[in-house]
């Protein structure tokens, strides 16, 4: 995944005026969350080889950004998994793996 910065000129990304995605990983904590209102839109390139397609996500509020750590996926994806049970009240949910996938964050710019 690209992280940080605005889209390149010429992308689809930049057309629609969107910012690229770089490291939300502290929730309410996190400086991203503080500059940006609530809810935020995802837009997601699943670039799955058998079923690529754009996905347009929300997330709803600063409780559904969770600190991460980079440096430990394995960990990071079984308490994120725990975390997404508990928060969706779904036991036996199982995360997917989006191994190829890109993220973007919308955001409003001004004329």
């Amino acid at each position: 995944m690209r992280q940080g910065g605005p889209a390149q000129c010429g992308t689809p990304e930049r057309a629609l005026g969107i910012t690229l995605l770089g490291g939300i990983t502290r929730g309410t904590h996190h400086p991203s969350a503080a500059r940006h209102e609530w809810p935020w839109r995802l837009l997601i390139l699943d670039r799955d080889g058998a079923d690529p397609k754009w996905i347009l996500a929300t997330v709803a509020s600063p409780a559904d950004v969770q600190p991460a750590d980079p440096g430990d996926l394995f960990t990071g994806a079984q308490q994120a998994g725990d975390w997404v049970r508990g928060l969706l009240g779904r036991p036996h949910a199982t995360l997917t793996p989006m191994t190829w996938a890109h993220v973007w964050r919308i955001d409003e710019h001004p004329s």
